[in-house]
């Protein structure tokens, strides 16, 4: 019995140091995995420090970020230049503004210091040579109220002076070509300007365009425009009595010569003589076509010239002709008769022979007539002074006139 407790003392005694040996290597193994961790914590930040940063992080941004952000840059500075142009523009016209709200002012002093006299002398330096006129003759103009001569004399645009040792008082410079000046001068006095050259009319042009003076410029153009002749497009070469195909005709089979155009037409121009003289004398070849108020067509061709002074003319060429039912007949000239081709007169409008003949007004009267036969060739089996001869051309022996025309033939 005593042997069994002295074992069982001895077996607790080992159980015991056995315990306490492997706590004791618990701890010591615990300490070294906590000094291993921490020495594996202080290797890695070692690492971490010395490590370089990885490629990713050298760019800020992805690359279609980077695009993104460039659109935006430039569609910004799209909008600074829009939004600088319309202050620029809104600047400029505030300027404007001012601008022409100071020489209202200007104006409005400059007038009401000084009441302008219009008879008053002002000695001007043109081109080197001093006119002395009255201010009037620029000043208040009704003739060109907009002139810059005007303008400068009420301090709206700088008139500057010239030195003189002639006239004490002031001499004022004006840049223009003195003959050209006086052209202008005697515009603004009278309304009037003679005929010029080319090279003056050209120099006054340029003067009225500088100096203002439109009212001027535009009567200078009119009239150069009513004295050029009529353009290829101005000509006129249709007929308002005739079909296109039957004027055609008969130029080219009859007349045998092109239409250069129409010089008269009595609805147009007036269906007295002196109209017709105005606008056919001395023009050469020319056909005349006839409507009378019974609705027929009629009219003659001759080569000479009308006049207005009275006689007959010559002319083996020419003829006359009846145009009905779209077809045209001609009658040429008896071979005796040539010297009585056409008669002129200042008191008539056109006349072949004595086979017709058109009054003055003869829209409003009846005392044109038709003598057929005596001059020109009658038709086949009419016979000269019948009535079916004087009847043909017109419907009557005397007629009443609603058109005429004259074209002229090259």
């Amino acid at each position: 019995m005593e042997q069994i407790l002295k074992e069982e003392h001895y077996l607790r005694n080992e159980e015991n140091l056995n315990v306490s040996s492997s706590d004791s290597k618990c701890s010591s193994s615990n300490k070294r995995g906590h000094e291993s961790i921490e020495s594996s914590e202080e290797h890695n930040h070692e690492q971490s420090t010395l490590q370089p940063p990885s490629k990713s992080l050298k760019l800020n941004v992805e690359p279609h970020q980077q695009q993104d952000d460039l659109e935006i840059l430039l569609n910004r500075l799209k909008e600074i230049e829009e939004e600088k142009c319309k202050i620029i523009q809104e600047f400029k016209l505030q300027e404007a503004l001012l601008e022409k709200e100071r020489l209202e002012i200007l104006s409005m002093i400059t007038l009401g210091n000084e009441e302008f006299d219009t008879k008053k002398p002002v000695h001007l330096n043109v081109g080197g040579y001093i006119l002395t006129i009255c201010m009037g003759v620029f000043v208040n103009s009704v003739r060109e109220p907009n002139n810059v001569i005007d303008k400068m004399f009420k301090g709206i645009i700088p008139l500057h002076e010239t030195p003189s040792l002639v006239f004490e008082e002031k001499v004022f410079f004006i840049d223009c070509d003195v003959a050209i000046f006086k052209i202008i001068i005697e515009w603004m006095k009278t309304g009037e300007c003679e005929k010029l050259s080319e090279k003056e009319l050209k120099l006054v042009l340029r003067a009225c365009e500088e100096f203002g003076f439109e009212n001027f410029r535009n009567h200078l153009i009119q009239e150069k425009q009513a004295t050029l002749p009529p353009t290829a497009s101005d000509t006129i070469t249709n007929s308002n009595i005739l079909d296109p195909n039957i004027l055609r005709e008969l130029f080219e089979k009859h007349v045998k010569s092109k239409n250069d155009g129409l010089l008269y037409r009595g609805t147009r121009d007036g269906f007295k003589a002196t109209d017709f003289h105005k606008h056919c004398d001395q023009q050469g070849k020319t056909v005349t076509i006839v409507q009378s108020r019974n609705g027929h067509i009629f009219g003659g061709f001759t080569s000479n010239n009308w006049e207005s002074s009275k006689g007959f003319r010559t002319d083996p060429s020419a003829f006359i002709f009846k145009i009905d039912s779209a077809s045209i007949s001609r009658f040429d000239i008896k071979s005796d008769s040539y010297r009585n081709a056409i008669s002129c007169d200042i008191e008539s409008l056109p006349s072949f022979g004595l086979d017709f003949k058109l009054s003055s007004s003869c829209n409003e009267n009846s005392n044109s007539y038709s003598n057929f036969g005596h001059t020109y060739q009658l038709p086949t089996g009419f016979t000269y002074e019948s009535e079916q001869a004087r009847k043909y051309l017109a419907g009557s022996c005397k007629f009443q006139v609603v058109e005429i025309e004259v074209f002229k033939a090259l």
